[in-house]
């Protein structure tokens, strides 16, 4: 039985056969991708910002239900991009598509874990928000960016009003600066909670620095 998530977990979505009680700080196949933030969750998964080591890149992690149902259901919803990409990684990456599986052994069972880049044209991390309702503007690449850029401009204008660079990509975002522009990970608002229930992201409103740019008009 799929269990529809809120807003906040509850610890006993978390026994056998249910969620992955993650940490912020864990790692993930051998120590490859850290734990960061938490993005969104879905009733089948609890998507999170990790990065990875080997590449120096930004990765979504989506942490699947230990249910064999669900995994079989995801598994074979992504094995026709994997396949399509397996000889040219820098085209998923590109593209936003699923990069590999993974399986984690967890205190609940094993899970899969689907890495997905942190940029790319078709990509978007989030569905829903609390409420039900969806961010104004999509979390994404180019959002990230953005908001990278304004937080380095409003930092160099308050010390010595320097220009400040904006990043290339979303991958050369810094840890600290990604943490500014999502806020810092928030527990559950009982404090007696475990760690591993962290809540989302609050939900971003319009995007007014877009529609005040040059690039809101090339579209």
């Amino acid at each position: 039985m799929v269990r529809s998530l809120g807003q906040r977990n509850c610890r006993s979505w978390y026994g056998p056969g249910g969620l992955h009680p993650t940490h912020l700080g864990d790692t993930l196949s051998n120590s490859r991708y850290t734990i960061v933030h938490k993005l969104d969750h879905s009733n089948h998964s609890l998507s999170w910002l990790t990065r990875d080591s080997a590449t120096n890149t930004w990765r979504r992690i989506d942490i699947v239900l230990a249910s064999p149902e669900v995994t079989k259901f995801h598994a074979n919803a992504v094995e026709r991009d994997l396949l399509a990409h397996a000889a040219d990684a820098a085209r998923a990456d590109a593209r936003g598509s699923i990069l590999e599986l993974l399986h984690h052994r967890g205190p609940n069972c094993d899970h899969l874990c689907m890495v997905f880049p942190l940029n790319g044209t078709y990509n978007c991390f989030r569905w829903t928000v609390q409420g039900g309702g969806r961010d104004k503007t999509e979390m994404n690449e180019a959002w990230l960016v953005r908001q990278c850029a304004k937080l380095r401009k409003d930092r160099a204008e308050e010390s010595d009003g320097s220009e400040a660079q904006a990043p290339e990509n979303v991958h050369a975002i810094t840890a600290e600066e990604m943490l500014a522009i999502l806020g810092r990970p928030r527990l559950s608002r009982d404090d007696q909670v475990p760690r591993y229930l962290v809540l989302r992201p609050d939900r971003i409103e319009e995007d007014f620095d877009f529609w005040l740019s040059e690039e809101a008009f090339q579209q």
